[in-house]
């Protein structure tokens, strides 16, 4: 018979973990509405300042804007951290085939961070100097470490719902001849 007290003790552990990260963003979205309810401008200029933007002169729309796609982007975290939650927890109980299905998913969202969070800073740059005289707005992409992360650990995800497949086969097959 095989040990699997390290597997599910491992699981359990990151399972808890990306607890931890789950209740981290929802804090950090309710951090962000509420700054975006009581205080937009001083948000926004933050948010601006982090599009690379001056942030004189910015409407309150724009702020919202801007608070919005970050809250956006934080729930698209949100849901990835979900379903890899659940690919561990699957794994804790032993149940090869719920990890196939999470860890597909869990793929799913991280393709889904790294498009929406091209496109968001691209319109970002674009609400953020929205206010620049004509001729001086920007539009601006963003391709560095973190989406090429984000691009890496979709493709991870998507081989382990595939090897995970696969094992469900195998344990299907295992526990039929015993």
């Amino acid at each position: 018979m095989i040990d699997t007290t390290g597997l599910q003790r491992s699981a359990r552990t990151l399972t808890l973990v990306l607890t931890g990260v789950q209740a981290f963003l929802v804090a950090g979205i309710f951090v962000l509405v509420a700054a975006a309810a009581n205080t937009p401008m001083v948000l926004g200029h933050w948010l601006a300042g982090l599009a690379g933007a001056n942030p004189e002169g910015m409407a309150t729309w724009q702020a919202m804007a801007l608070a919005l796609l970050v809250a956006g982007q934080l729930g698209l975290w949100l849901g990835a951290a979900g379903a890899m939650r659940q690919t561990f927890a699957a794994l804790g109980w032993l149940d090869p085939a719920g990890a196939s299905l999470a860890a597909r998913r869990a793929a799913r969202w991280l393709w889904s961070v790294l498009i929406v969070g091209v496109l968001a800073h691209m319109a970002a740059t674009g609400i953020a100097t929205w206010h620049y005289p004509e001729g001086e707005r920007m539009l601006g992409i963003s391709l560095g470490s973190s989406q090429v992360s984000t691009a890496l650990a979709a493709l991870l995800a998507a081989f382990m719902a595939r090897a995970f497949s696969l094992g469900a086969d195998l344990w299907r097959d295992n526990r039929g001849m015993i």
